[in-house]
């Protein structure tokens, strides 16, 4: 009888080895398509948060006084689409920094780690309360000849950590008409959609001749375009004039080579597009704008009135309807 039992017992103990070995093995097969990290346990716990299907958020933030007009860009390296998130306008630069110092406090799953970069989801209530997202569960994407293309669904509020900067987004799943490694023209859904018809293109003769007129003598051009509107042309220039110290940044706004209006020493835009909207009786433009010499680079909405000759930048990418 006592033989029997302790064959039984060497048994049990064999089928619990073979089982554990499997188990070893299944995970080294997982394993060895990530990175590789020293301690092995936290390296399990990392391919299970990224292997993890993330729930979305529902949290549905309504505005009907602002729309937001951006870019969208796909992640490198991946499927997803993301637009920039911007904090809310009472929210502290001290709470700023602590947020971007304490993320690990504000975010929740890890989403996906590479050796690129990192993403962390942010719950509804932490966006909610601290981040301008009102709008943004259904955006509006725009083809070349600002056609509507699609409509995408809020995925997530993330956290992005990359090698350059760290930043708070909106990600969107890739469809089967936004798909392309490009950026898209896009914004919140609205009742304002409207091809717009300002085309600019470049033109060195009338930059020089521009120039010349205003008697402008800048250290750098950074953009110059121009388009043939009625019987007018309407031109703009950013441009940095830069003597031992000093620096001077300017975005001017010209018709037939008048200066209109102008935006001076806060940012260089080094490309315009057109958004297929009129608010607020100005034509609307994406633009990227960066500060020389540094890695600070972002999109920016600006609006341009012909009619009343002026410019205006809109701050966070949203166009406040008056």
């Amino acid at each position: 009888m006592r033989s029997i039992v302790i064959v039984f017992v060497f048994l049990i103990y064999a089928c619990v080895g073979k089982q554990l070995k499997k188990e070893l093995v299944s995970e080294d097969e997982t394993i060895k398509d990530t990175i590789v990290i020293k301690d092995t346990i936290s390296q399990v716990e990392t391919v299970e948060k990224e292997q993890k299907e993330v729930a979305t958020n529902k949290l549905i933030v309504i505005d009907s006084k602002s729309i937001y007009i951006s870019l969208l860009t796909k992640i490198p390296e991946g499927k997803d689409y993301y637009l920039p998130v911007s904090f809310k306008p009472l929210v502290s630069d001290i709470k700023q920094e602590d947020f971007y110092n304490n993320y690990a406090d504000f975010t929740s799953d890890l989403i996906l780690k590479n050796i690129e970069y990192t993403r962390y989801k942010i719950e509804d209530s932490v966006a909610n309360k601290y981040f301008e997202i009102s709008n943004l569960n259904s955006i509006l994407v725009f083809d070349e000849n600002q056609n509507i293309l699609d409509t995408l669904q809020l995925k997530n509020y993330e956290y992005f950590s990359d090698q350059i900067e760290s930043q708070v987004i909106a990600t969107y799943k890739a469809t089967e008409k936004v798909k392309e490694d490009k950026e898209y023209v896009c914004m919140t859904v609205n009742d304002f959609v409207k091809k717009n018809n300002y085309r600019f293109i470049k033109d060195s003769i009338y930059l020089k001749a521009t120039l010349k007129e205003n008697r402008f003598k800048p250290t750098d051009v950074y953009a110059h375009y121009k388009m043939i509107k009625a019987k007018d042309t309407i031109s703009f220039l950013s441009f940095g004039q830069y003597k031992e110290e000093t620096a001077k940044h300017a975005f001017y706004l010209f018709r037939n080579k008048k200066p209109l209006d102008s935006i001076i020493n806060k940012n260089l835009i080094s490309k315009i597009i057109s958004v297929p909207t009129t608010l607020n009786e100005e034509n609307i433009f994406v633009t990227h704008q960066f500060i020389p010499d540094t890695d600070a680079f972002w999109i920016s909405v600006i609006g341009i009135d012909i009619v009343a000759n002026t410019l205006t930048q809109y701050e966070r990418n949203r166009v406040f309807l008056r």
